[in-house]
């Protein structure tokens, strides 16, 4: 059920979407370049406030992106599935006979590539807050922790960028899902 008789629709899709997840890349790591040459200059007067022998701000930083990458994974799916139980309930598309449960998956593509882009903004958001967030404990602590928790969450954010055949891929099982809902819906 290849996409292949639209690639041109697919392209702008992975390109607009690889612009997106490029820059909010791109925003973590110019900020912790930031940090490591301005982080003497951060330093907070006084010692750090610590709980467990980590100190608060990393600590934080930690559960928050361990809460955020599990959520980076599980919530993109609940938008999905979302989307898909919308579609699946709003008909077949506009191309299909009526009486006919036969859809056109180059029109179906072009109604799921909206949430492919939503799905992937979101997930990606919520690997990015928490790298910025763990860069500024770390400029602030100085607690490599802190560091490792956002070179986690800035590798999660990098996993996410789009390529041509993965969107296509995406889609291939995604008009599979969607095929099987509008089924289920009979």
């Amino acid at each position: 059920m290849s996409i292949a008789n639209d690639p041109e629709a697919v392209q702008k899709v992975t390109r607009t979407s690889q612009i997106i997840v490029g820059a909010m890349t791109m925003g973590v790591i110019v900020f912790l370049a930031l940090v490591f040459f301005i982080g003497e200059i951060a330093k907070p007067p006084g010692g750090n406030q610590e709980l467990l022998g980590v100190p608060i701000m990393t600590l934080m930083a930690t559960v928050m992106g361990a809460v955020c990458l599990a959520a980076s994974f599980f919530v993109p799916k609940l938008v999905v599935d979302g989307g898909l139980r919308g579609l699946a309930k709003s008909g077949a598309s506009p191309t299909t006979k009526p009486g006919s449960k036969q859809v056109d998956p180059a029109v179906e593509a072009a109604q799921l590539m909206p949430l492919f882009q939503t799905q992937l903004i979101i997930g990606s958001a919520l690997a990015e807050g928490p790298a910025f967030f763990a860069s500024l404990a770390f400029m602030m602590e100085h607690h490599y922790l802190a560091l490792g928790v956002a070179g986690v969450m800035l590798a999660a954010l990098i996993a996410r960028f789009p390529t041509t055949d993965s969107v296509n891929g995406w889609l291939d099982e995604n008009l599979g899902r969607l095929e099987q809902k509008r089924r289920d819906e009979i």
